[in-house]
């Protein structure tokens, strides 16, 4: 139930209209009439066993739990002047740090956000406490997501998604009358924090993952989750479970390609994660999507980039979440490359550092010497003479010829072919190009 507490009597008839109006934006928000259902049943709502876990500003003498930590309708400065009441402005990204953040946090007691390669889900030691430090990775030599990008990106490419420039940009992927707490239960599904952004209008009320349709065995049959905290002794992700299948986790593929299958806020391609084409004429398919490798037909054959580690049996189960290797809000790795992968853990990647992208490989693959150097890797196949080289210069690949020579990985990601990277995305597009050349042409 909706509480409202510490009751003013001199601001009673403008809080009754205030309430009102809440209860229609909800109401309109959410579909059904089961908004305040969503409220108490979530992680900010909780409050049962009595205190609970849910919000509890600091200093506001409300309960724990209770709508009026985020809507406060009894404090004048805010009632008529935010938008639903929200203490700090809706479309301010900053409001959902006011409490998910580490020191000044106005959550009483404060809030610790695991990273999912952290403790709780990958088993590895925590890049980060909390999700304000994870979005700001960028600014320390890692990579996040731009939540103010985002906002903006799904705006103009998807408005049927129903996002405008007044919408938090961490709704985007999080309903906060909804999400539930899944630190604590790592295993259980239905306890997901997350929802698609394209159903953030048209089924406003679903959570993504906590049906039994919406998990990544249902995607693929063969999909098997990496190991948890170590090699083969601790179970699997998420969260030390027995289980290999895939039926504790989110189909987190599904929800990141709403945004992520097209040209992202980067420039970059989109991923072509479902490439759909039937075996065995697909010699294409990306390597990590929906569609395992196949060894026989692939035009690069899988002992190419290293033949899968266990927990892997075989290519043809070598089919990956997102999340598998990403973090989802930050990464002190740039890409949002975890730093725990299939229970391996201090993983960093550096481009030029040979060394340091064998080893975040190695921890998933049996390294050989095709995929010891990167450009000796390309440079097999793609020599002078042959029917797909490249452009040349003075005898020697083009892109090969500068002193800070580029990688092949800038372009083509640690490409297994040409054309498609290892989530399927196609070759790059001038976006891409002209985050070097730029200047040429300006």
């Amino acid at each position: 139930m909706m509480q409202i507490t510490r009751s003013k009597i001199q601001y009673l008839p403008t809080t009754i209209l205030i309430l009102v109006g809440v209860l229609v934006w909800m109401f309109s928000f959410s579909g059904a009439a089961t908004a305040f259902d969503f409220h108490a049943d979530s992680a900010h709502g909780n409050n049962d066993p009595a205190p609970g876990y849910g919000v509890n500003r600091s200093g506001t003498g409300y309960s724990t739990g209770d709508c009026a930590h985020c809507h406060d309708t009894f404090d004048p400065s805010v009632c008529v002047v935010n938008e639903t009441m929200l203490f700090v402005s809706p479309n301010d990204e900053t409001l959902c740090f006011q409490c998910h953040k580490g020191a000044g946090s106005v959550q009483e007691g404060g809030i610790i956000n695991y990273n999912y390669g952290g403790e709780k889900f990958g088993g590895g030691p925590n890049d980060f406490s909390n999700v304000c430090d994870a979005f700001g990775a960028d600014a320390s030599g890692g990579s996040s997501h731009d939540p103010a990008a985002l906002l903006t990106w799904a705006e103009t490419n998807h408005p049927e998604w129903g996002f405008t420039s007044s919408s938090n940009p961490c709704t985007i992927c999080h309903n906060p009358h909804k999400d539930k707490e899944n630190w604590q239960r790592p295993q259980d599904p239905t306890y997901t924090a997350i929802r698609r952004p394209s159903e953030h209008a048209s089924n406003p009320g679903n959570l993504w993952g906590d049906d039994t349709g919406e998990r990544m065995d249902s995607i693929w049959s063969a999909y098997r989750p990496p190991y948890y905290k170590s090699i083969g002794n601790d179970g699997y992700e998420p969260g030390g479970t027995p289980d290999h299948v895939g039926t504790k986790h989110p189909d987190y593929s599904t929800l990141c390609l709403d945004c992520h299958s097209e040209k992202s806020v980067n420039g970059r391609s989109g991923i072509d994660w479902r490439d759909e084409l039937a075996r065995p004429n697909d010699t294409w398919a990306p390597i990590h999507g929906e569609f395992p490798t196949n060894v026989q037909t692939n035009f690069h054959p899988e002992w190419w980039y290293g033949n899968p580690k266990l927990p892997w049996e075989s290519a043809n189960d070598y089919v990956l979440s997102c999340l598998d290797c990403h973090e989802p809000h930050g990464s002190s790795n740039p890409h949002m490359l975890r730093t725990t992968v299939n229970g391996v853990s201090g993983l960093t990647y550096d481009r030029d550092d040979n060394s340091s992208v064998q080893a975040w490989c190695d921890a998933c693959h049996v390294l050989n010497t095709f995929t010891q150097e990167q450009e000796d890797f390309c440079r097999a196949c793609h020599y002078i003479g042959s029917s797909i080289a490249e452009v040349y210069d003075n005898g020697e690949p083009f892109h090969f010829s500068f002193v800070a020579k580029p990688k092949c990985i800038d372009c083509h990601t640690h490409a297994p072919n040409i054309t498609i990277g290892p989530h399927g995305d196609y070759e790059p597009d001038d976006d891409v190009c002209a985050s070097c050349h730029r200047a040429a042409h300006t």
